[in-house]
């Protein structure tokens, strides 16, 4: 048995990786503040985290709320960059389309 330590980075706006790179932590900071910025919102829960052993990574996306739906995707390693901003965007979509139903 190998024991792996394994950095896990949040950053308080709901923004939580594990077991990505620097590079890939920092795309993610950045696609995460802009998208915040964007839509006028201090948090919302972006948690990444790899699967190890494999190139993929699970996507996790949710609005602040206990009462909100959560969306999780899986994501190659090398799509990461291009998939966080159409996650959040389409996740963002679905939460204001349910949240002006009456």
């Amino acid at each position: 048995m190998e024991v792996i330590s394994v950095k896990v980075l949040d950053y308080k706006t709901g923004l939580v990786t594990q077991g990505v790179t620097a590079e890939l932590d920092e795309s993610c900071r950045v696609a995460h503040q802009q998208y915040l910025k964007a839509h006028n919102l201090t948090y919302w829960q972006l948690v990444i985290l790899r699967v190890f052993g494999t190139h993929f990574l699970v996507v996790f996306s949710c609005p602040a709320g206990e009462n909100e739906i959560p969306n999780y995707k899986l994501v190659c390693t090398s799509e990461l960059t291009d998939q966080i901003p159409e996650i959040l965007e389409a996740h963002y979509t679905q939460w204001v389309q349910r949240a002006s139903k009456p």
